[in-house]
């Protein structure tokens, strides 16, 4: 297997938690015979300075390869070094090595990591011969390749012409353009609907620039109704927003297996409303670049009553605001949402303090709340009000 091509001075980094440090460090090994440097805490990449050795790591890593556990996200210290590689633009190669086979990332690692496709490490803690952790590591290493030098990618026409041998046992897709350009235009071409893949539970698929044909990858998408899709990722980058993507929206909000949503669109679009008229499974919900009003959060407490993580814009327009209730009235009927844990707010103009004391009120298992979007003395405001 040919060596990725690392520029002059870089390395992989590993990110991992104590708990598995043996197993890590098979792994090192395997990469370090396959002539692929990697950075390791206790392979001497530890100086003098704590600090100082981790920060010049991610620093001058090509990617950070992090091995997920619960142990991993408990963690202060490895919670520190994933936030700092996401802060240095660095790429993520999530292995997830959990002993639990039901755990899942959740919170700040469960975003943090919400639109990679993980490798699966886990049978490797309980099938530890030498030919499973040989499969696990050239896994690794095919998606250290990819990460780190994109025109090194196999033949995507040929790949194209495999999958139809695997189309029962496929999972999970990944479709991006990035340093790719007409690969998504190229897949949907020949697969115009995931219904093909009977066993899709995930489905990353992040569009840019102007190489998109987005009548073609609207149709896709909305073939997902007919699916048990759990996992969906949507990034549109400017210039490549579909022509009626409200519908696309409206058609995703109806996906009853759905658990975890996570939509990027350009910041074109304000005071949607969305029509929700049956219960959801969502757990985890990321919306940027459309700002709603209230009456879609209550919408959302209403038929989301699983939702655990929650990151919205909100925009109290006093046009579309008015429609809804008066402006003067601050008891808006928000619903108990008894299981959200964490919640980010982007608020716009207009926003009443009332209000949004109301809605936060309305979460009493709240663990992490971060609002921004408004003057420093608004802020002041609020936490007085909080305390």
């Amino acid at each position: 297997m040919a060596t990725p091509a690392l520029k002059q001075g870089q390395h992989i980094m590993f990110s991992y938690g104590w708990d598995i440090q043996k197993d890590v460090l098979e792994i090192y090994h395997r990469l370090q015979a396959h002539n692929i440097p990697v950075w390791m805490d206790i392979q001497g990449g530890m100086k003098d300075y704590l600090t100082e050795s981790m920060s010049a790591a991610i620093e001058n890593s090509a990617a950070v390869c992090c091995f997920i556990t619960s142990k991993y996200q408990s963690s202060p210290y490895c919670k520190k070094e994933l936030l700092y590689a996401q802060d240095c633009q660095k790429k993520l190669i999530p292995c997830l090595m959990d002993s639990d086979p039901t755990w899942k990332p959740t919170e700040w690692l469960g975003y943090a990591i919400i639109d990679i496709m993980y490798i699966d490490f886990r049978d490797l803690l309980t099938n530890k011969t030498p030919e499973n952790l040989d499969a696990k590591c050239d896994l690794l290493i095919k998606r250290i390749k990819r990460t780190v030098d994109p025109g090194a990618l196999d033949n995507f026409r040929f790949c194209i012409h495999l999958l139809p041998n695997y189309l029962d046992k496929i999972t999970g897709l990944a479709l991006s353009e990035r340093g790719a350009p007409d690969h998504i235009n190229m897949f949907l071409k020949y697969f115009p609907s995931f219904t093909l893949f009977k066993q899709l539970r995930s489905l990353y698929i992040h569009c840019s620039g102007g190489y998109i044909h987005s009548n073609h990858v609207e149709n896709a998408i909305l073939s997902l109704v007919d699916t048990n899709i759990e996992v969906l990722s949507i990034k549109m980058i400017k210039g490549s927003l579909f022509h009626s993507w409200g519908k696309v929206v409206e058609t995703i909000f109806t996906f009853k297996t759905l658990q975890r949503l996570s939509l990027t669109l350009p910041r074109h679009y304000t005071y949607q409303n969305v029509q929700l008229s049956t219960l959801l499974n969502i757990e985890y919900l990321t919306i940027t670049g459309v700002q709603w009003d209230w009456y879609v959060l209550i919408t959302f407490s209403k038929y989301m009553p699983y939702l655990k993580y929650l990151n919205i814009e909100v925009n109290d327009h006093p046009i579309q605001f008015h429609y809804l209730y008066p402006l003067k009235e601050t008891n808006l009927p928000f619903i108990p949402m008894l299981k959200l844990r964490t919640l980010f707010l982007y608020l716009e103009c207009g926003i009443i303090l009332d209000i949004l004391l109301q809605y936060i009120k309305c979460a009493p298992n709240l663990h992490r709340l971060a609002v921004d979007g408004f003057s420093y003395t608004f802020q002041l405001a609020y936490l007085a009000e909080m305390d």
